[in-house]
């Protein structure tokens, strides 16, 4: 049986990107739910890539059809699945002070 474990969060100290989570972190779970729990000035957007070191290419994630994965404050996104290497919060425009996003997993049993 799943359950629902907290994996970690993405911290943005006053940059346009985020630290990266990896696969070690959230490789064993079915989904994630990431949320924003503190006040966006930016348009901030879900990144992979394909490089668990991050050296590969940064691609917005996006769900069918199309439509890019959008954090907005104090509001969760669901991903029904976890495919990635690594994971990244990208923001429009550099945030001010630290932004904290909150990272949720449900893992298999």
């Amino acid at each position: 049986m799943a359950a629902n474990q907290h994996i970690g969060a993405f911290t943005n100290a006053s940059a346009t990107d985020s630290d990266i989570m990896t696969c070690d972190a959230f490789g064993r779970c079915e989904s994630l739910e990431i949320a924003c729990v503190t006040a966006l000035t930016g348009v901030n957007t879900l990144q992979s890539n394909s490089m668990k070191d991050g050296s590969g290419v940064w691609v917005t994630v996006q769900y069918p059809p199309g439509t890019d994965v959008t954090l907005v404050t104090l509001k969760s996104v669901v991903l029904p699945a976890v495919p990635f290497m690594a994971l990244r919060i990208h923001t429009t425009i550099q945030e001010v002070g630290t932004r904290v996003f909150e990272v949720n997993g449900k893992v298999a049993g």
